[in-house]
């Protein structure tokens, strides 16, 4: 069966439709050095302006449509106002075709996302997809940059959180994880020297990072610490228990 061209882009938010945990936690950022292009994957596909023009569609055949974007943002972080179907057999499998059929909306290429979550809920289903970026071959997270698709039993779209945004040029690790989870320790700390490579999205542009997880010695108290392997700096330190 051949597919119709879709001529809207919609998606309705609810405060039960996406978890509190997929929010993305604060981060601040350290200083960083000159930003030295990386070799990328197609990351952008668009920008605010052409979000903003796709959304334009959705307005003439649904009134209510509304969207939210923050700074530096090109594609929304929540739409609302409609609901929209998708094809596939399977939540995962709709999620990734709205993904798809959206590009100008997102600002964020297919390729650049891949499904981290599942989580089914009372009549409908969560798709979490993680954003990625590739740096040497290697398809790398974009720390904290996600998007939450909400899935409905019909497999329509009734909500979109949006956390994900181009990462451009990712300033490139200058230090190894030895030396980063040296600077992520402090005394009475311990930890794995195993950290997670990331890419780090933020005021001070795009770098490479580890990140940690680190115990406080004698108490079950941890904290999540984020070294820019750029120029050696602690980016991020916050506590990683949730109480």
């Amino acid at each position: 069966m051949q597919r119709s061209p879709r001529l809207f882009i919609a998606a309705v938010l609810s405060a039960t439709a996406v978890s509190p945990s997929l929010a993305a936690a604060p981060v601040t950022i350290g200083s960083a050095g000159a930003v030295a292009p990386s070799e990328l994957g197609v990351t952008a596909v668009g920008s605010r302006g052409a979000s903003e023009g796709a959304l334009a569609l959705v307005q003439a055949t649904s009134p209510k449509v509304h969207a939210l974007w923050r700074p530096g943002q090109p594609g929304p972080s929540v739409i609302s106002g409609l609901q929209e179907a998708t094809v596939g057999d399977t939540p995962t499998a709709r999620a990734l075709d709205f993904v798809a059929s959206h590009q100008a909306l997102f600002g964020v290429a297919p390729t650049a996302l891949r499904v981290s979550a599942v989580r089914p809920l009372r009549e409908r289903t969560v798709v979490v997809l993680q954003q990625l970026q590739t740096i040497d071959g290697v398809a790398v997270d974009v720390w904290h940059r996600t998007m939450a698709i909400t899935i409905d039993q019909r497999g329509r779209v009734i909500a979109v959180s949006n956390d994900t945004s181009p990462a451009g040029s990712v300033a490139r690790a200058t230090i190894g994880l030895d030396a980063a989870h040296a600077l992520a320790l402090q005394p009475g700390e311990g930890g794995s020297k195993d950290g997670t490579r990331v890419v780090v999205v933020g005021g001070a542009g795009a770098f490479e990072a580890a990140v940690f997880q680190v115990a406080k010695l004698g108490t079950f108290d941890a904290v999540e610490v984020v070294i820019n392997l750029h120029d050696g700096t602690v980016s991020s330190r916050q506590s990683a228990v949730r109480r």
